[in-house]
């Protein structure tokens, strides 16, 4: 990797105005009903923030995902990291781990208002959990969309992670309704492997049992995708940006 291009991509993601306001509703989003509820409802506190705070994982993660590379594709940006000379492998690996590191700066940011306002309801423990399973999970939406962004334009290749996300989800509950357990667990553990999900981690920090199978099916998608990303992209032939 090439820590001046993850520098750059940290501060590309960090300084744009789409991002900085998802991450100022995100932060509404958590800290208002905290504030409203904290004192009278603590136990709800404790247990629904957890689930907003995921989804604000994901919304982000979507927003910073997106275009990952089809961006530099399409405006010839890549031709000019690759003539440095860097090679395309180590731009894609790079601007990945930016991007990651940038997801979590947004997230542990988005938590801050939650630690005055919990008053203690919400241990430390608990929010770095948190905090650790929503970078994980962000970490593996980011590394689907990297690969869809190789072939679709920009929001293109969120839409297309949605659609399979709601078209697995949809196939699993019907199989299971109609009793085939095997082959839900079959699209199951499918979704988990090409869109790595980090839950397995929130159990295991907060003193619960480890789920090995996910936890394995997790380190086989983040090892696959990224590395499989930057295979296709040292494939791929570039164009120049026509003016």
């Amino acid at each position: 990797m090439n820590r001046a291009l993850i520098r750059f991509t940290f501060g590309e993601k960090t300084r744009s105005g789409l991002h900085l306001t998802a991450l100022a509703i995100g932060m509404l989003t958590l800290a208002l009903p905290a504030a409203l509820s904290w004192q009278d409802r603590a136990d709800l506190l404790a247990a629904s923030w957890q689930s907003s705070y995921l989804i604000l994982a994901q919304v982000l993660a979507l927003l910073l995902g997106a275009g990952l590379i089809g961006r530099d594709l399409a405006n010839g940006a890549l031709i000019g990291w690759v003539a440095r000379p860097m090679r395309r492998s180590t731009v894609y690996l790079s601007r990945y781990a930016g991007t990651v590191l940038a997801l979590g700066a947004y997230l542990f940011v988005a938590a801050t208002p939650l630690i005055p306002i919990s008053a203690g309801t919400i241990s430390w423990r608990r929010l770095l959990g948190a905090w650790v399973v929503a970078v994980l999970n962000g970490a593996g939406i980011l590394a689907a969309l990297g690969l869809l962004s190789l072939g679709l334009k920009t929001y293109q290749d969120v839409a297309a992670l949605l659609v399979f996300g709601a078209a697995s989800s949809f196939l699993r509950g019907g199989l299971r309704h109609s009793g085939h357990v095997r082959a839900a667990q079959l699209i199951h553990d499918l979704r988990l492997l090409l869109v790595p999900d980090g839950s397995f981690a929130h159990g295991l920090l907060l003193g619960g049992p480890l789920d090995v199978a996910s936890l394995s099916l997790y380190a086989l998608g983040m090892v696959t995708l990224p590395a499989l990303g930057a295979w296709v992209l040292t494939r791929k032939r570039l164009l120049a940006r026509v003016p």
